[in-house]
């Protein structure tokens, strides 16, 4: 898909709006989508190094 630059321009602000929105972790706090992406990276980054075991959480809209 190409996209013209108003387009780019517009994709890039909706996912940047996106990341800021804040989601449940089923723990129970909240904290926004691009951060809890990095969470969960630096989990997943963790288990690869031999640090522990990776369990993936799924993250809830409220």
């Amino acid at each position: 898909m190409y996209l013209n630059e108003e387009g780019r321009r517009r994709l890039i602000e909706l996912v940047e709006a996106r990341f800021l929105e804040a989601v449940a972790h089923p723990l129970g706090f909240r904290k926004p989508l691009g951060e809890m992406i990095e969470l969960q990276a630096q989990r997943l980054k963790a288990a690869l190094l031999g640090r522990g075991r990776y369990t993936p959480f799924y993250l809830r809209r409220h």
